[in-house]
């Protein structure tokens, strides 16, 4: 095992590579990207359901489970046959988690007010974030865009870690490749 990891840094390279082709992809085509997001998100759902379902069934015999897993089977149902109403539940959902951050920043800005300069550096991207929030909830474009970008900008950095991952990793493998060589020397 420890030579498979040793020998296959390239492997995380390729990994990284491929992340950050999805995260354009993403970048270009958000309306497809949020779609595919529902899609998933309602299919996991229904597996959680499901699994909660066939554990109840298995042996915890708990009223709450069996009550949350057919609660979860059927939102997930409901999610997956309704793809218009979970890409603007999506869309709905980030919207209102950038009202609350963008509320809370603007909040935060204004309590540095004495440091002007850190105060705005604070506040203004609070208010674009409120302002996208809003237009996040009203607008199933903007909340598309700004569901993507999220997702754009998490995959983007995960495949830029991942090759900075494989270099280090490939550093640290020729460094104890040679450590070893010296040693049985």
């Amino acid at each position: 095992m420890q030579t498979l990891l040793f020998r296959k840094w390239w492997v995380i390279l390729i990994q990284g590579i491929l992340v950050i082709g999805l995260s354009l992809y993403v970048f270009s085509h958000p309306g497809i990207a949020l779609a595919s997001l529902a899609l998933w998100l309602s299919i996991l759902i229904l597996i959680s359901g499901v699994a909660g379902l066939l554990g109840w069934w298995l042996g915890t015999r708990e009223t709450l489970s069996l009550l949350w897993s057919i609660g979860s089977i059927v939102v997930g149902l409901v999610l997956l046959t309704k793809a218009d109403f979970t890409i603007q539940l999506l869309s709905v959902l980030v919207g209102i988690w950038m009202i609350v951050t963008g509320g809370w920043l603007m909040q935060q800005g204004w309590m540095q007010r004495h440091n002007r300069f850190v105060a705005w550096i604070i506040f203004i991207p609070g208010l674009f974030s409120l302002i996208t929030g809003v237009m996040a909830i009203f607008n199933r474009a903007t909340g598309a865009t700004a569901v993507s970008i999220i997702v754009g900008i998490q995959l983007l950095l995960a495949g830029i870690a991942l090759v900075v991952l494989a270099f280090v990793k490939r550093k640290v493998v020729s460094i104890v490749k040679d450590k070893v060589s010296e040693l049985s020397q």
